[in-house]
């Protein structure tokens, strides 16, 4: 059973009449759990890599038999059968499905945050710890990607292994979904699900990140551009943080409770020379310093 967060937005819990251990300890929980969260998040990012790069090297593709069309389709295994056929009998919308199967294969799960009133997608309701939904759709995709555990990364990211490429995602029309996989590749589906998944460094240079659309560039289209300060980058990087961001923010509310650490004293308490008595040990010239001092 996954563990339960509070409410982020709730004020910290014990801020009136906890003690001072127990608003210690609740911060001490907190910075436990965010770390706890950090290395599964960091070790799924690196699963995601794993899996898409294996999937499009054959490990998923398996013989199924006569009845199941993903039969000896490069990585479709990530993909369920009935998921499968119904996008064989659309004819597309491959790529975003394909992206979700390796990140669900990967272990990417719905978060916490999401309450236990779960999120609903295409009419069946995703709870805290379930797998990560098989979403055809891009912008559908892009809609619930907060509430999923993902984040954008900011404009002009440059590809890290395990990253979602969002293409498209500046205009508001995200077109097509791929994996990067580092090495300066990427791994997708075309669109059809038939032809399985392919690997290709196009999805992955810099310059498709990198590059921006001004309110003059745009205006040359026809379309409404950004404000003159403001550029659009087209495509977009996002990433797997599952519940990071509640965490993190359930960290600082305990810290603020519990009030700033209190300073360490560290004057160094002073002498009373006073109370030394000379000994007949002590050499002569220490003798002389010691008596002109008392």
């Amino acid at each position: 059973m996954a563990f339960k967060l509070n409410d982020p937005t709730d004020p910290p819990s014990g801020s009136s009449n906890a003690t001072a251990e127990e608003l210690r300890q609740k911060r001490i929980d907190a910075k436990k759990a965010l770390e706890a969260e950090r290395k599964r998040v960091e070790n799924i990012r690196a699963r995601i890599d794993e899996v898409a790069e294996s999937a499009a090297g054959g490990a998923y593709t398996i013989d199924y038999g006569m009845n199941d069309g993903r039969a000896q389709v490069t990585g479709a295994g990530v993909v369920p059968q009935k998921t499968y056929e119904w996008l064989e009998g659309m004819g597309g919308a491959g790529c975003s499905t394909y992206a979700c199967g390796i990140m669900r294969e990967a272990g990417v799960t719905v978060p916490n945050s999401v309450g236990e009133e779960g999120i609903t997608i295409n009419n069946v309701t995703y709870k805290p710890g379930d797998k990560m939904p098989i979403i055809p759709g891009n912008e559908q995709f892009d809609a619930v990607a907060p509430q999923l555990g993902f984040e954008l990364r900011a404009p002009g990211s440059l590809p890290e292994e395990g990253d979602v490429t969002r293409v498209g995602y500046g205009y508001g029309t995200t077109s097509h979904s791929t994996i990067q996989v580092g090495d300066g590749l990427s791994v997708y589906n075309p669109g059809t699900p038939s032809e399985g998944l392919k690997t290709s460094g196009y999805y992955s240079d810099p310059g498709n990140f990198t590059t921006y659309m001004t309110e003059q560039d745009t205006a040359q289209w026809g379309f409404e551009g950004p404000d003159e300060d403001e550029k659009i980058y087209s495509d977009r990087l996002m990433q797997y943080v599952g519940d990071l961001p509640a965490l993190r923010k359930q960290y600082r509310q305990a810290a603020e409770a519990e009030g700033p650490a209190k300073p360490l004293n560290l004057k160094p308490k002073g002498i009373d020379l006073s109370s030394l008595r000379p000994t007949a040990q002590l050499p002569a010239n220490m003798l002389k310093f010691f008596n002109r001092n008392k």
